[in-house]
């Protein structure tokens, strides 16, 4: 019985972290995910870099 008790403990622990993480926020200006410049972030989280539209040619 006290494994069931510590499966739901941990269960939670999971949830609350997941919660925790989806609700952080990002500290970029730039929310819609859109790379114009290589500083930006995507929308994965990751920096933009050779995608942004300033460094590609054709890019805006």
């Amino acid at each position: 019985m006290p494994s069931i008790f510590s499966t739901c403990k941990l269960v939670g622990i999971i949830l609350t972290g997941l919660i925790v993480t989806s609700c952080g926020g990002g500290t970029s200006s730039n929310t819609a995910g859109n790379c114009q410049n290589p500083n930006d972030r995507a929308s994965d989280g990751s920096r933009c870099g050779g995608r942004a539209a300033s460094v590609r040619p054709g890019g805006n």
